[in-house]
């Protein structure tokens, strides 16, 4: 996301959401560490939208440092969430990726993940981005 976008983030808006998103029951978060530097996180819980069965996942955010983009760690991330998904009884996954984001969308689709056709458009500031729906069959191991 680009920093001109990041810098209009209410920042007391965001750390209340996530502290109320990880206080509760619903979600799990893992986080990337190299030589007890943080260096990226993922969340999941259930899918965020009524539309969605009770059998549907959502990962929530999967963000890493840039400087350790490439090194494997989102990959691991990535798995990790789906496991946890899994281990949690969902049999199918969802995830918002923005439009503009084809390195991620690659990433994405290289796990197996692929667009459903869904989009929306969420006011960020001055700005609107554009995300795109990406899904994924969990099969029982």
């Amino acid at each position: 996301m680009p920093d001109e976008l990041l810098d209009h983030l209410d920042v007391v808006a965001r750390e209340a959401m996530w502290c109320r998103m990880l206080s509760g029951e619903a979600t799990n978060a893992w986080l990337a560490n190299i030589r007890e530097n943080t260096v990226g996180f993922v969340a999941i819980g259930p899918a965020r939208t009524e539309a969605e069965p009770v059998d549907v996942g959502e990962i929530y955010a999967i963000y890493l440092d840039r400087a350790a983009v490439g090194c494997g760690i989102g990959r691991s991330l990535l798995e990790q969430a789906t496991v946890g998904l899994r281990e949690r009884g969902f049999h199918a996954a969802m995830l918002w990726v923005l439009e503009a984001n084809t390195k991620a969308r690659r990433f994405y689709e290289a796990a197996g993940w692929s667009r459903d056709g869904a989009e929306k458009c969420e006011p960020l500031g001055a700005h609107a981005v554009r995300e795109l729906m990406y899904r994924i069959n969990l099969k029982p191991l």
